[in-house]
């Protein structure tokens, strides 16, 4: 069912009334309705009237944002006035048709509390204007609407969804879109106010424009976004947004997890048993091993975190502090500190590790710069140096590296 309907003039009546709660009829549409046909095929046309001169002016079907009012009917086939006080809207079979006359329909949100069969007469209570439907359920209004849309929705007002609202195209929204459930937008372009209490699911490319995303004691915390994602002038609070566009590549035993929006970048790598290299002897030697690939392009390093401790599997150097760093170049040659070594430690300057028994070295730099040019080295090695006590098998690093990078074009 789509969201909105333009309102029709008719009114709300929320005042008391002594009535038994009754259920609204509804079929199903048994045959695609396109937006210029003007007779519909149902799949029961049981309660579904024709006007009666004098008596009453027929019934109204309700269809997503459209409502129409039916003027003949025909065994299953029911001819209609098309966007009675609405816009037109082409509906698929199977599509959820209400019918009831004018006076059991709202023009308004329902809100506070309720009483079933008291408040309101019958159930749903379905609001034109919105196409939304309101149950009370334990004395209050619950909004249960759920939203699936195939192709394009256009959301010109505003919208309220409390169940679940599920695009697989590209949803404009041009009002407030309120989403108190679970939802999930293949392409979405908000360019209102958009608020979202839940987890709002984005698999495609998404534009926020004044996007807020809260975290508040009944509302749930993760915006995920694997696409494409411009948050304009929003504000983003608890929130996390994952994003594997223009990401790199990793290192053998490297995974990594990407945050950003495909311009601004953090990426967190985990290292498990990484082989930073072999020890020849007891002599002066660089060692290093690729832990990450950044994509080609222009490229700005803005800052770089690490934690990672080093063992070696014949225990020859356990006493040794090596130098450890990060850089575009592979460490190497006969070099007892990575400044010795061009580019071995331009993304974070390298550290003097306490030993090499699995100790973490923690650091942080923040104002170390790097540009790298569209025909620079990408490559991201973890690199190590030493006056060695002696030759070693392997030296292994486990940890986390954390950078943080800007893709340029």
């Amino acid at each position: 069912m789509n969201l909105l309907t333009k309102c029709i003039a008719l009114p709300l009546v929320l005042a008391a009334s002594l009535f038994p709660q009754t259920s609204l009829t509804n079929t199903t549409f048994s045959a695609a309705v396109s937006t210029t046909d003007n007779v519909v095929s149902v799949a029961s046309a049981t309660g579904i009237a024709a006007p009666t001169l004098g008596a009453s002016i027929g019934s109204i079907l309700v269809a997503g944002q459209e409502a129409m009012r039916v003027t003949a009917v025909s065994s299953t086939r029911i001819t209609v006035i098309r966007g009675y006080r609405s816009e037109v809207f082409a509906h698929a079979s199977g599509d959820t048709v209400y019918e009831g006359q004018p006076e059991e329909f709202a023009n308004a949100e329902p809100y506070g509390a309720c009483t079933v069969g008291v408040t309101w007469a019958h159930s749903p209570l379905i609001v034109f204007g919105t196409g939304n439907l309101w149950n009370c359920t334990s004395s209050v209004w619950v909004n249960s609407t759920n939203r699936t849309f195939a192709g394009t929705a256009a959301i010109t007002g505003n919208a309220t969804v409390g169940g679940t609202l599920a695009v697989t195209g590209l949803a404009t929204v041009g009002g407030t879109l309120g989403i108190t459930g679970v939802s999930t937008l293949a392409s979405a372009v908000i360019t209102a106010g958009a608020t979202v209490g839940t987890t709002l699911g984005v698999s495609g490319a998404a534009t926020l424009d004044s996007a807020v995303v809260t975290n508040g004691a009944t509302v749930g915390t993760t915006l995920a976004v694997t696409g494409t994602t411009n948050l304009i002038g929003g504000l983003l609070t608890t929130a996390i947004k994952s994003n594997a566009i223009n990401a790199g590549t990793v290192g053998t035993n490297v995974t990594a997890v990407e945050y950003g929006n495909g311009m601004q970048h953090t990426s967190v790598l985990t290292l498990a048993s990484v082989d930073v290299g072999a020890i020849s002897g007891a002599v002066d030697e660089a060692e290093g091993a690729l832990i990450y690939t950044l994509p080609g392009g222009a490229i700005i390093v803005k800052a770089a975190y690490m934690t990672v401790g080093l063992t070696n599997t014949d225990t020859t150097v356990d006493a040794d502090t090596p130098d450890m760093g990060l850089g575009t170049s592979i460490g190497t040659g006969v070099q007892a500190l990575l400044s010795g070594v061009a580019g071995s430690e331009d993304i974070l300057t390298g550290q003097t590790v306490n030993n090499v028994t699995g100790t973490a070295e923690v650091k942080t730099i923040a104002n170390q710069i790097l540009v790298i040019e569209t025909g620079g080295a990408h490559t991201v090695h973890l690199n190590i140096a030493d006056g060695w006590a002696g030759s070693e098998t392997m030296v292994v690093a486990d940890g986390t590296v954390v950078l943080e990078w800007q893709f340029i074009q």
